[in-house]
């Protein structure tokens, strides 16, 4: 388990917990306790682990107290919860990423092919 808060000029704006199979983490730079610049997908990949794909849930609530506490934000302001599954060439679930964002500080953006 991999756990992150993400900052904009000084301020929380989101938090991220990953969780990845100690099978897959074993002998990575995933296991190190501060892993290399560069994002979770960069050290599985350099493990030989590529990403097939990934599968997201996107949704929207009120966050829980704790949340509001390491967001700092107050009542009344939703959050976007972003659940996202890692799968490599194999189809094994690699991560599944579990994110809580402040909703009025973010955009999400996707680009579909339709082919």
């Amino acid at each position: 388990m991999r756990s992150r808060r993400y900052l904009a000029d000084g301020r929380p704006i989101e938090v991220a917990t990953s969780y990845i199979p100690e099978k897959v983490a074993a002998g990575t730079a995933v296991t190190e306790a501060s892993p290399r610049p560069g994002d979770i997908y960069a050290r599985l990949a350099e493990a030989g682990r590529e990403l097939a794909h990934v599968k997201e849930e996107i949704s929207a609530r009120m966050p829980t107290p704790e949340e509001r506490k390491v967001l700092e934000i107050g009542p009344g302001v939703p959050v976007i919860t972003l659940l996202r599954t890692a799968f490599d060439q194999s189809e094994r679930a690699v991560e599944v990423c579990d994110t809580v964002k402040i909703a009025h500080v973010h955009v999400l953006e996707y680009d579909i092919p339709t082919d």
